[in-house]
């Protein structure tokens, strides 16, 4: 059966792909850079 014209399998797949990106990118302290909406505090360039 197809949802979207996608196979259960190429689902599975970009889920799999999917979490394995988010895991990885996880790993990463990241910053947040507001630019012209954070005008009240400092923003600290990285």
């Amino acid at each position: 059966m197809k949802v979207n014209k996608v196979t259960r399998e190429e689902f599975e797949k970009h889920v799999t792909e999917a979490f394995d990106e988010w895991t990885k990118r996880s790993q990463k302290e990241w910053t947040t850079n507001l630019g012209n909406f954070n005008k009240d505090k400092k923003t600290k360039d990285t």
